[in-house]
């Protein structure tokens, strides 16, 4: 979650039991946060940054679950990036 006062680290809120890579995309969204000065919510507004971000995290994830061999989070890990970006490119986040 950003901080919503720029220049400040937000935090990583996970629901209990939470895979490994869903802590490996929350974890790149920080480090995507820290590495732009923590802009936090104001990354959000930059469209192209905001899909950059998100596309980020999920290739981290589909990267993952391809060397452990789960096919079929692949492929549900590659529908959910592109619900995400869908909802991005038309505002509904």
């Amino acid at each position: 979650m950003p901080n919503p006062r720029p220049g400040k680290p937000g935090e990583i809120v996970m629901e209990s039991g939470a895979s490994i890579s869903a802590w490996m995309h929350e974890r790149q969204h920080a480090l995507d946060d820290m590495n732009s000065g923590w802009k936090g919510f104001r990354n959000m507004a930059n469209i192209n940054k905001y899909i950059e971000f998100e596309s980020k995290a999920y290739d981290l994830e589909i990267d993952f679950a391809q060397k452990c061999g789960y096919d079929d989070i692949v492929k549900r890990l590659r529908k959910l990036k592109q619900e995400a970006i869908d909802q991005i490119t038309e505002g509904d986040v």
